[in-house]
């Protein structure tokens, strides 16, 4: 088990199940006021796999088991939909051989046999962060296939010009958003789930990697969100109900001008955490690789569409750290998981 917050949950949605307040995916009507809609949405920065991070407490596969950990972590907290960055398909050494392939170990994995992924390689959204780089990088969307049928996917850069993968994001390395529109089996409601990542500060593109001021990485951070935002605007012209999770980082509260911050105060969105009924466990969505990090702060987010007046009853943040007997911690990713429980709700269709 990684963290507690499996054994507390696993209580708690015992207690709900059996209460009959919230049972999974289920549909209701609405005495003519449209219809509702129970789902679990996680978010999870599962850490893409370098060599560097190929040891312990990070390892892929012996002795930490990321390539397990991981599916695991989604099959415990059964989400219904989930979003994932940086997901990378395998990379060619210098000597010819091949790094693991994550995207290619998830599919195989029995403990997520019950999903479909959208908005992969398969799709055209592998992106490589710069020229010449291979396209190794992506953020898929999985989702439940026994609930939902996929309609629409795709994804876009955060640049000046969203739908040209061969631009840099405003001279930066790319970030991309992908994007899926779903159909609920149980009513044929139809949302948006968009999957962001927000740049670290690794600088411009030849710049060495070294990161830049403070200020100067904060301001392009909200460059990208205020594409993101406008390309969302764009995708979902019909104003169906959505959700955009990721990695922003950035909390709301990043000072003078936060990405995250931009993205809530569009108004497009309100904040799953701010706005749940009741929250499970608290704490840092980015763990640091160790126990007891100096960071508090939540750079993880779930937002989910203002319109349509969606609830949400439940968030948790998800531990993704296991410690052994001896004190020995495997880490399943240096993020924590980000969960919640929502109700979104469909008007009903004009006379």
């Amino acid at each position: 088990m990684y963290g507690h917050y499996r054994r507390f949950a696993g209580l708690a949605l015992t207690l709900v199940l059996f209460g009959g307040l919230l049972t999974g995916t289920t549909t209701r009507a609405q005495d003519g006021n449209g219809t509702d809609e129970n789902m679990r949405l996680g978010s999870f920065n599962i850490l893409a796999y370098r060599e560097v991070n190929d040891v312990p407490p990070t390892s892929w596969y012996e002795p930490d088991h990321r390539s397990q950990a991981i599916p695991r972590i989604i099959r415990e907290n059964d989400w219904d939909v989930v979003n994932l960055q940086e997901v990378q398909t395998a990379l060619t050494r210098k000597d010819g051989s091949t790094t693991p392939s994550q995207i290619e170990d998830l599919r195989a994995s029995t403990d997520l046999s019950a999903y479909d992924f959208a908005a992969t390689d398969k799709e055209g959204c592998n992106f490589s962060t710069s020229n010449p780089m291979p396209k190794i990088w992506m953020q898929p969307i999985l989702y439940k296939s026994d609930k939902f049928a996929l309609v629409a996917q795709g994804c876009f850069v955060m640049s000046q010009t969203p739908n040209d993968f061969s631009e840099t994001s405003f001279g930066w390395p790319r970030n991309i958003t992908s994007w899926a529109r779903l159909r609920s089996k149980a009513n044929s409601g139809e949302f948006y789930v968009f999957n962001t990542h927000i740049a670290a500060n690794y600088g411009p593109i030849g710049g060495g990697g070294g990161g830049v001021p403070r200020q100067e990485w904060l301001n392009h951070q909200v460059d990208q969100a205020n594409v993101l935002i406008s390309q969302i605007k764009v995708i979902n012209d019909e104003n169906l109900p959505m959700m955009l999770s990721g990695d922003f980082n950035s909390t709301f509260e990043t000072t003078p001008v936060s990405a995250a911050g931009t993205v809530l105060d569009s108004g497009l969105f309100i904040d799953s955490y701010n706005s749940a009924e009741t929250v499970l466990t608290d704490g840092p969505t980015w763990n640091q690789l160790v126990e007891h990090g100096r960071f508090t702060g939540k750079i993880d987010h779930i937002l989910i569409g203002e319109e349509n007046s969606p609830v949400v009853t439940e968030y948790a943040v998800v531990p993704t750290m296991r410690k052994d007997a001896d004190g020995t911690l495997h880490f399943a990713s240096d993020h924590n998981a980000v969960s919640t429980h929502v109700i979104l709700h469909w008007a009903p269709p004009e006379a």
